[in-house]
């Protein structure tokens, strides 16, 4: 079975069959025409012909692989629009004061700090507890590993607030070991050397009187050996002669 989907073709399909040309409609009609399966590949199907593909296997075939198709892109929209607001929180600069010292860090620093500290607690927990030495120091444990945890949640998921931040000072105040690795992480500017060794003094310009002597004085290039003229020398060896036999 075929349909065709072109409504200009089959006015004029319709328009040969009014006027008697039944064997060139029914040509034309075979030639335009296209089947059902294939009709069910289309992405948009005429109105027309919707209830005859709904049904058929491969409309259904089709229409899952688009289906799966458009919830991967949209997946992977939402991934990507995750990643870049998890890239705005991580690059959130914070402002805390530590022990009077004013220090930054990045939201997303200070969350693996705040996250290998409870991982560190944790593990003090445990041994408190196979221990059983100091009651008092697993509370303490208890009781900061609790407080770290809200916290933890919060500048994973949004950029920190007053409230945060109010959070996150307590914990400098609360947990020493905390507060120091937040200012060892802090980066310090290299500062300039004093070194007086490595430091240059700009050179003086030369003085008038030294360039004046430099280009007053004439650049006198050294002159090669003189040599005798062609005609000097005959005269030269004639001389030489007469005084070796005693003129």
């Amino acid at each position: 079975m075929g349909v065709i989907i072109d409504s200009g073709i089959q006015a004029e399909i319709d328009q040969l069959e009014a006027t008697g040309n039944l064997s060139l409609a029914d040509d034309f009609r075979h030639a335009s025409e296209i089947s059902v399966a294939a009709l069910s590949f289309m992405t948009n199907v005429p109105a027309q012909y919707q209830a005859l593909v709904a049904n058929t296997p491969a409309y259904q075939a089709a229409q899952k692989q688009r289906d799966e198709k458009a919830k991967e892109e949209e997946k992977q929209k939402e991934h990507a629009a995750l990643v870049a607001y998890q890239q705005q929180i991580d690059s959130n600069m914070l402002h805390l004061t530590i022990d009077g010292t004013d220090v930054e860090i990045s939201q997303g620093d200070l969350r693996d700090l705040m996250k290998k500290r409870v991982d560190a607690l944790e593990k003090e927990k445990r041994e408190l507890e196979r221990s059983g030495s100091d009651p008092r120091e697993l509370r303490r444990v208890n009781h900061l590993i609790d407080e770290y945890q809200p916290v933890i949640d919060d500048v994973d998921q949004h950029k920190a607030d007053p409230s945060t931040m109010n959070a996150i000072q307590d914990l400098t105040k609360d947990d020493s070991e905390f507060a120091s690795e937040i200012k060892a992480r802090q980066a310090t500017a290299p500062s300039p050397s004093n070194d007086a060794t490595t430091q240059q003094s700009p050179t003086a310009p030369p003085s008038l009187k030294s360039t004046f002597v430099e280009n007053a004085a004439p650049t006198i290039s050294p002159q090669p050996d003189a040599v005798p003229s062609p005609v000097e020398q005959p005269q030269k060896t004639m001389k030489n002669t007469a005084a070796a036999v005693g003129f």
